[in-house]
């Protein structure tokens, strides 16, 4: 047999290649996979990463996450409390201090107090804004109306008007006052926008407005407790006592009713609900006098010692404050603010009207401010306190520092005629 290589005659033909040529094959195969390896040495091996497993602890962050979203969501939905803190908006549109004890000329917001004056002439009524710290006053709208309880709520404002007849419209109840028509207006905190959201559907003239969690709380037909959205729409009732409220709160409802134990008709005691009208019940058996809410805690004067008393709103823990009537109590943070003589003892001849204020755990008594008159009332607003006083020649509307600081006058109203000026 010849090799099928060089054709050379192959000794017994066993093999297809003679010596010689598959000894040469087999050496420049050796030769070939040395080549192969030194390439692959100075090659540059890529190892492909594995993929990362998702491990517990990112499937924690996003459980707590979640949990953290809905529950921002829920306190916002609730308690407005985000809306608060970032923004500045109330959670309610005033409090009871300043609304059910003195009328509701003023409230604040953010960086802005929202007040009544009266217009230059002095025969209108005017709602303004200014900045907490005195500059940038600008009127709102001025009317030929009487007007309370000014709530502020996110961007607008809610109050209610009083308004004189039109030119020539019959007033079908001759012993109407002169402002028969009775609603409650919405207007934009620029002034720009103005609406009626209720004209006129209650029993008598409705003074007093509150509010709350996207609800307004008013007192409507047969003096029965009411709320609507802030459009007007919805109007629901909230209970039948026929003896309207004293105060709403961000939970409660406060008002005043005859005890169920008592067959005949005496003094009214003071009952709290919430604010779907669930869960009456009264307070503690009393009629509580100027009444404040400071979150589950009712400040109010006790008719028995005629002295500022606490108890919380179940009842428990009724206690003494500080021994004085508190006209026109007005509680806020730290201190409850009140109208009273200069010298509050009952023997006393000094007849000089104060703004006093002391804690709320009775301590720190202070007279904030001496005023020429009187007033008939305390608005706080924020670290102000917004009154009216007056001489014998002109009426004034000022702000006082809540410690008797510093005061700041909002608008002076010649009685003389000879000058009169609404500051902006």
């Amino acid at each position: 047999m010849n090799c099928t290589k060089c054709g050379k005659e192959i000794p017994d033909g066993e093999n297809k290649l003679c010596d010689e040529c598959k000894n040469s094959l087999l050496s420049d195969i050796g030769n070939e996979e040395d080549n192969k390896f030194e390439i692959k040495k100075d090659q540059k091996i890529k190892k492909e990463k594995a993929p990362k497993k998702k491990g517990k602890t990112s499937i924690i962050v996003g459980i707590i996450l979640t949990i953290a979203i809905v529950v921002i969501v829920a306190l916002e939905l609730t308690t407005g409390m985000f809306s608060q803190l970032i923004f500045g908006q109330n959670k309610a549109g005033i409090t009871i201090g300043n609304n059910n004890n003195n009328i509701g000329f003023a409230n604040k917001q953010g960086n802005w107090i929202y007040y009544m004056s009266l217009s230059d002439d002095g025969m209108q009524i005017a709602i303004n804004k200014v900045r907490t710290d005195g500059t940038e006053k600008q009127k709102l709208i001025e009317k030929d109306w009487e007007v309370s309880s000014i709530n502020v709520y996110g961007d607008y404002i809610y109050f209610v008007a009083l308004e004189p007849a039109q030119e020539g419209e019959t007033v079908e109840n001759s012993a109407v006052s002169s402002y028969p028509h009775n609603r409650i207006y919405k207007m934009s905190t620029d002034g720009k926008e103005v609406t009626v959201l209720n004209d006129g559907n209650f029993s008598s003239n409705l003074i007093s407005i509150y509010v709350v969690k996207d609800r307004i709380y008013y007192v409507g037909a047969n003096y029965n407790i009411y709320s609507m959205d802030l459009f007007g729409g919805d109007r629901t009732r909230i209970n039948d006592n026929q003896t309207g409220f004293i105060g709403v709160t961000d939970k409660y409802i406060l008002y005043n009713d005859y005890p169920e134990d008592t067959e005949t008709q005496g003094d009214f005691v003071t009952y709290v609900m919430n604010l779907d009208g669930s869960n009456p019940r009264p307070i503690n058996g009393k009629a509580l006098y100027n009444p404040n809410v400071i979150g589950d805690v009712v400040y109010y004067v006790n008719s028995e010692n005629n002295a500022v008393h606490r108890v919380n709103i179940d009842g428990s823990n009724d206690e003494k404050v500080y021994d004085s009537k508190a006209y026109n109590m007005n509680v806020s943070g730290d201190y409850i603010y009140y109208l009273n003589f200069k010298d509050e003892s009952e023997e006393s001849t000094d007849d000089t009207a104060c703004i006093h204020r002391v804690r709320t755990d009775g301590t720190d008594h202070q007279i904030v401010m001496e005023m020429e008159n009187s007033t008939s009332f305390i608005n706080i607003v924020g670290d102000w306190i917004y009154y009216t006083d007056h001489s014998d020649n002109a009426l004034y509307i000022n702000l006082v520092k809540a410690d008797g600081s510093d005061t700041l006058n909002l608008y002076t109203y010649d009685f003389n005629g000879t000058s009169s000026s609404a500051q902006q």
